[in-house]
């Protein structure tokens, strides 16, 4: 069985492009270049974490309590 990817994020220094992997839609999705310093930090955060996946858990759940909190008001 193939193992589907669950997170990718790609950044180009150079051009200051960056890509996020989206599993649901199997595509890879253009990030703004005004969030481009932003997601090189989370990359960075990710490559060098002895749990990459928990860092992503944890962005996760902060950006849907971020979500629930601004339907909420």
């Amino acid at each position: 069985m193939k193992k589907q990817i669950q997170f990718g994020l790609v950044c180009n220094r150079g051009t200051k492009v960056a890509h996020l992997w989206n599993p649901v839609s199997k595509k890879w999705s253009k990030i703004p270049e005004s969030d481009f310093e932003t997601l090189l930090n989370v990359q960075c955060l990710v490559r060098n974490s002895p749990d990459p996946l928990q860092i992503i858990q944890e962005i996760a759940k902060s950006i849907a309590n971020t979500k629930n909190e601004n339907n909420n008001n």
